[in-house]
């Protein structure tokens, strides 16, 4: 289900139809209903999805968001924590990049 190769400006979407999610504090348990598997989130992961599902964003700007979320500086959350977390998430086709094809459309209202 990963979208392969993506770079930091590629703009990530969810759509909130396509899962069910059950918050346990700060980790999520996510039923994905197309592929009908169930994810076990930690919170860095777990925010970035329901932050692109309000707002489809780029890498940078998810990255900006969580920062600014957590009041953590860029030593405190590094970039590449944010990648980590969306390749996860796009592995396990909870997000996907807005050109993708399929179900999933932008959670923006």
């Amino acid at each position: 289900m990963t979208a392969g190769p993506f770079s930091p400006e590629t703009v990530w979407q969810a759509d909130q139809d396509q899962f069910l999610a059950e918050e346990f504090g700060d980790t999520m348990l996510v039923y994905h209903r197309s592929s009908g598997d169930t994810h076990f989130l930690s919170f860095l992961p777990a925010d970035a999805l329901k932050s692109v599902v309000q707002q489809p964003a780029n890498m940078i700007d998810l990255h900006a968001h969580l920062m600014k979320m957590y009041d953590f500086s860029e030593e405190d959350l590094p970039i590449q924590l944010v990648q980590d977390a969306i390749g996860q998430l796009d592995e396990t086709g909870l997000i996907c990049p807005i050109r993708c094809s399929g179900n999933q459309t932008s959670g923006a209202n």
